[in-house]
């Protein structure tokens, strides 16, 4: 169990990271972990007074026996997407009882939606996979080999998620000004 910053309690799995990979390759939807997130907290003009906007976000295999791909029928991948979509939100219905009763607006991206607006191959939302072998140190570095290329996102350091990738961007630009200042004959 851990607090939110509104004082609820809410229920915590498990810790056990190899668990939690299995259940997300495995495509096992009522054991993969999966990420609740109100952007309204940090940002309450995003949504109408009284709305909200909540994310709920989780791993799901790309090539998922090809479910996602149903590109001749385009019904059955709608379809399709309701079913998984239903399955979370009955798991956070119990974090968040009624949630679906206050729903105004509803939308689903797959691993292929995502890769269709973020061109990431496979529709990485978080870069490259999180496991210890792609971890912080061990993220593509800011800095290339390439004079004035410098790079900024989830698959860089330190990783994914809204935070690490405004640090990274913040170190890509820290390289860009060090450069200009270098470039004027001053340093910074």
């Amino acid at each position: 169990m851990f607090r939110t910053r509104r004082g609820r309690l809410l229920q915590q799995q498990g810790y056990d990271q190899a668990q939690n990979y299995e259940w997300f390759y495995s495509n096992n939807l009522e054991k993969a972990p999966y990420l609740l997130t109100n952007y309204s907290v940090l940002e309450d003009d995003i949504a109408p007074e009284g709305h909200n906007v909540l994310i709920l976000a989780v791993y799901l295999d790309y090539d998922w026996n090809d479910v996602w791909h149903f590109y001749s029928d385009r019904d059955a991948y709608n379809e399709f997407k309701q079913e998984v979509a239903e399955v979370f939100l009955v798991r956070a219905e119990k974090l968040l009882p009624d949630l679906r009763r206050h729903i105004t607006t509803l939308s689903i991206a797959t691993p292929p939606t995502l890769e269709s607006f973020t061109l990431n191959p496979g529709g990485a939302f978080y870069g490259f996979h999180n496991t210890p072998e792609y971890a912080l140190l061990n993220r593509i570095e800011q800095e290339t080999p390439i004079g004035g290329l410098y790079l900024a996102g989830a698959w860089t350091f330190p990783g994914p998620g809204q935070s690490a990738v405004m640090q990274s961007g913040q170190i890509a630009a820290g390289y860009v000004l060090k450069k200009m200042a270098e470039a004027e004959g001053g340093e910074k």
